[in-house]
């Protein structure tokens, strides 16, 4: 018979709350019905505790409606009212893109005043020339009647043209064809554990009752086995697929311990580390969800919120912090009483990846702050070996939990790849747009892009194409990530197009597609990215676009699949109209992209005013007190980045000179700047400066060969033949002569294009008849070789 805490005596509960240290705060659950010494009257009055939590309501209703795990709302309320004062006359992203489509409307509209007023007068001369000549024209008018009824045919089939150009291709799939990429690997057959439910994990009523309300019926396989050992306080490095429930594998062990502490003395007892803002505000919403039925504290430390307010919220002493880890060393070492003297238990979520991106030495030192027998938990869907020499250092005999093999997708999902070749790498927007307007068009679709910069010009092309859609990266304020993912999880908007940032832990009801608009670098990336969907055992699929030089790791994904990968082929009619509708839109991209730019050049000049109104304002005590001490520099920062991106293969090492130590702070090595400038002779140049120096090099080297064959040939007394270079010409007038036609060309080429478009011209242009004829050139040569 299994033993529930709730039902304890009075005295029991009083024996077991007695603390002789704050180091003994915790109690273990009762694993055994023979530790166990009370009455097994079911009958019997409640007293202590019992009567508390029977007071409370502790009833398990079957009609109650479930929650969802996570809400920002709140947090961003809260945001709203701390941020910094807009300036005038800026207007959101949002706004930008609804003022140039209105404009275009308009722009139509007027159009379509003016050819309709110019029908009206022609047709008002038209009758008054029929009234002066009525009867001397009457066959005239016969004619230019059955004139202009051919002329409207004629203008009729007109528009049906432009119609059937202006429209995209049918939703139908006709031009798209998919196959199966065989997998090397045959896929294991899943053996499926009877798992206990969460009434025999020994769960007190409080913690059943936030289950129930959330809507969680039975434990997953990596809940089912942490939860009894991390109530025993064992130290535990686990592992298991992405969406398999690992947040709640942590959570309830810690709040079912922290049910039974003292509540009188006030402590950091629990502290868990996140890599990203998004991750510890969703861990902090689940926190408050499993917690809603108990008197549990917890705080939210995070960049981007207000500093003042978390540091407050700190000197309160709560429970549980969850915190990034940049932020966490700054309240260290800045914030007056704050500390993890009394910290029970550490928990690093997601940690392969606190250990990236100069995370390394952050979690290094918060490690060294906190008591060395204390509970350390590590939890991750890709653990690598940096995660096991930590787990030597900060865990004491610690026990892997280990659900499912390393490095593999979740089998309930389906793998398409696109495959783009070499001379069609510009059309990937086109092929994006195509897939995303025709087959994942029901919303629920994450965008995962490589850079920043992509993400804003997609999201750009987006709302100028009327496709509701977010962007979730680091430029962003953290009120405008946070909106995104809010109104991406409420289905506000269908497309959350995102960074690296969002591919670690967040859990969204809804996704149905992810789409890599570039591959990431690594299988572990691959995997957490993907990993966005099909969650808990639902279906979900993933499309990538894939390059040559994505080869390698294509190939490991697909000997990976559980499932058969299908490749997908896009049709080059839908290609071809988005390609000619995103070269539509430059215009007005570049537009909202420099209205962005002086916006964001008018806040940095508002904020440095404030900052500097705020110095002079204090005294130089209040000054030097407000200077914080920083756990790096940004040198440091930077070399830490560097050697972060040796490791990852991202940079060859080969071109640094110097050996850089594990803590980047070698001074000998030279930067990646310097190398690249001794590497690059066009390196820190514009566009326009090294095309000129490219030009001028090359204009030399030219004019130095036809000085040499004209003295040749004017030695050995032959006919010299020009070759258009003339020795006296100035090189600034030959280069501007060169722009000047290299324009020109790209004019006409544009105009063809444009009347290729509307149907008014077919033929090649001057490039095309260029390329052609080069072509034939070089086959020509390879035939006489050979």
């Amino acid at each position: 018979m299994l033993v529930d805490k709730s039902t304890a005596t009075a005295a029991d509960a009083k024996q077991s709350l007695k603390r002789k240290s704050p180091s003994s705060d915790f109690i273990m659950t009762i694993d055994n019905d023979d530790d166990y010494q009370g009455d097994d009257d079911d009958d019997e009055e409640l007293s202590g505790d019992e009567e508390k939590f029977a007071d409370e309501g502790f009833v398990f209703e079957e009609s109650v409606e479930t929650q969802l795990p996570w809400d920002f709302a709140p947090t961003i309320e809260k945001m709203k009212k701390q941020t910094h004062k807009s300036s005038e006359g800026a207007t959101t992203l949002e706004d930008k893109i609804k003022q140039r489509l209105n404009a275009k409307k308009l722009k139509d509209v007027q159009k379509n005043k003016t050819k309709v007023e110019e029908k009206v007068e022609e047709e008002e001369e038209e009758e008054d020339e029929e009234d002066n000549e009525e009867d001397e024209e009457n066959e005239e008018e016969q004619d230019n009647e059955e004139d202009e009824e051919e002329e409207e045919e004629e203008e009729e089939e007109k528009q049906t043209k432009k119609q059937k150009l202006d429209k995209p291709a049918t939703p139908t799939t006709t031009g798209d064809k998919i196959k199966v990429l065989e997998s090397n690997r045959k896929s294991k057959k899943i053996v499926e554990e009877e798992l206990p439910t969460f009434e025999e994990l020994h769960l007190s009523r409080p913690l059943l009752k936030a289950i129930q309300k959330l809507g969680f019926t039975e434990p997953t396989p990596i809940q089912a086995k942490t939860i009894p050992l991390a109530m025993n306080g064992k130290d535990i490095l686990a592992s298991a697929s992405t969406g398999s429930g690992k947040t709640a594998a942590f959570l309830l062990p810690i709040l079912e311990r922290l049910l039974f502490r003292d509540s009188e003395y006030r402590a950091i007892r629990v502290l868990v580390l996140l890599p990203t803002r998004e991750l510890a505000l969703q861990c902090q919403s689940v926190m408050e969800k499993l917690a809603q039925f108990s008197n549990i504290t917890s705080c939210l430390v995070v960049g981007g919120l207000s500093n003042k307010a978390q540091e407050v919220e700190l000197r309160k002493r709560p429970d549980v912090v969850i915190a990034t880890p940049g932020r966490m060393i700054d309240h260290l070492l800045n914030a007056h009483g704050v500390g993890l003297d009394d910290l029970e238990i550490l928990i690093l979520d997601e940690a392969d990846r606190l250990l990236d991106m100069g995370f390394k030495d952050e979690i290094g030192k918060i490690v060294d702050s906190c008591p060395s027998n204390r509970q350390t938990m590590l939890f991750s869907a890709t653990l690598n070996d940096e995660v096991k020499t930590l787990a030597k250092l900060s865990l004491k005999q610690p026990i892997r939990v280990q659900v499912d093999a390393l490095m593999q997708v979740a089998s309930t999902l389906d793998q398409e790849f696109v495959k783009i070749k070499p001379q069609h790498l510009s059309d990937r927007p086109a092929i994006l747009l195509s897939l995303c307007t025709r087959v994942f068009n029901q919303g629920g679709t994450i965008i995962f892009c490589r850079s920043k910069k992509e993400v804003h010009r997609l999201r750009i092309i987006f709302g100028l194409s009327g496709l509701k859609a977010a962007e979730l990266h680091g430029n962003l304020s953290q009120e405008q990530r946070f909106t995104s993912l809010q109104e991406f999880r409420d289905a506000s908007v269908n497309y959350l197009l995102a960074s690296d940032v969002a591919s670690r832990g967040l859990d969204i009801i809804g996704v149905k597609t992810v789409i890599n608009y570039n591959m990431p670098h690594t299988m572990a990336q691959y995997i957490h990215r993907v990993g966005r969907t099909a969650r808990a055992g639902m279906e979900g699929k993933s499309c990538s676009l894939v390059t040559e030089n994505d080869r390698k790791l294509l190939k490991e994904i697909v000997t990976k699949a559980r499932n058969k990968a299908k490749s997908r082929s896009v049709s080059q009619d839908n290609i071809n109209y988005w390609r000619n509708k995103i070269e539509e839109l430059t215009d007005d991209i570049k537009s909202i992209v420099r209205d962005e730019m002086k916006e964001a050049d008018l806040r940095k000049a508002e904020k440095g005013i404030d900052k500097a109104e705020s110095i002079l304002t204090k005294s130089k005590d209040e000054n030097l007190a407000m200077e914080k001490v920083w756990f790096k520099t940004k040198q440091e920062e930077a070399k830490s980045k560097e050697l972060w991106k040796i490791e990852n293969n991202i940079i060859n090492p080969k071109l640094l000179k110097a050996p850089i130590n594990a803590t980047g702070s070698a001074t000998s090595e030279p930067s990646l700047r310097s190398i690249k400038k001794s590497k690059d002779p066009y390196y820190g140049l514009s566009r326009k400066q090294k095309r000129k120096k490219q030009f001028k090099e090359e204009y030399e080297r030219d004019l130095k060969e036809h000085k040499e064959m004209k003295r040749k040939a004017i030695e050995n007394g032959e006919d010299f033949e020009d070759d258009g270079l003339d020795e006296n010409d100035d090189f600034k007038k030959v280069f501007s002569r060169e722009q000047n036609s290299q324009r020109s060309s790209g004019k006409s080429t544009k105009r063809i294009e444009q009347m290729r478009r509307n149907g008014l011209k077919s033929g090649l242009t001057d490039r095309e008849k260029q390329k052609i004829d080069r072509k034939k050139a070089k086959k020509a040569k390879k035939n006489t070789n050979k």
